[in-house]
């Protein structure tokens, strides 16, 4: 299934739901503010259309709101957590990930580093924090650890960094 999309299929209610997270200047709003939802009912379109119509007005909605690289995070195969290949925080050791729970959407910063050749890792959550909040933590807590923050792709960064960086665009 699609990122943030949702099938319902039932006696009264068929079609797709689109929930995707409230941004209020470029930036991710806390979950308690809520989502943005929009309901594209199935009737006599297909659901192969329904689910274009609802998928074309996500993709709209996120590249509006300078999020859609929400998108490029990966299903773990293992969990039911979103990671993705590629870091799509834009720092070394600092990522976004996305778990999908009953309640709804999680989003967190996570901030990693190795510790007598053991892995560790804490995460900051979007919801509580904000988007920068969070990702600001994650930045603090991985600079202590690592002792430096490097920037792959400044387009990504959803904020720079209060600590002392590098960038090392490709």
């Amino acid at each position: 299934m699609d990122k943030y999309i949702t099938k319902f299929d039932y006696a009264h209610t068929r079609g797709y739901q689109v929930r995707v997270p409230i941004v209020l200047d470029g930036v991710l709003t806390p979950y308690e503010k809520g989502n943005t939802n929009k309901f594209f009912a199935k009737g006599e379109d297909t659901w192969e259309e329904s689910l274009a119509k609802a998928t074309i007005w996500r993709d709209k909605y996120l590249i509006e709101n300078k999020i859609n690289y929400l998108l490029l995070t990966q299903r773990n195969k293992r969990h039911p957590m979103k990671t993705s290949i590629r870091n799509t925080s834009g720092v070394i050791g600092v990522t976004l990930q996305v778990t999908f729970k009953a309640c709804g959407v999680y989003y967190g910063y996570a901030a990693f580093w190795s510790k007598n050749a053991k892995q560790h890792r804490q995460q900051f959550s979007v919801n509580l924090n904000g988007e920068c909040g969070a990702f600001l933590k994650a930045c603090r807590l991985r600079f202590r650890h690592a002792g430096v923050l490097i920037i792959t792709d400044i387009k990504a960064v959803p904020c720079l960094p209060d600590v002392e960086y590098l960038i090392k665009e490709k």
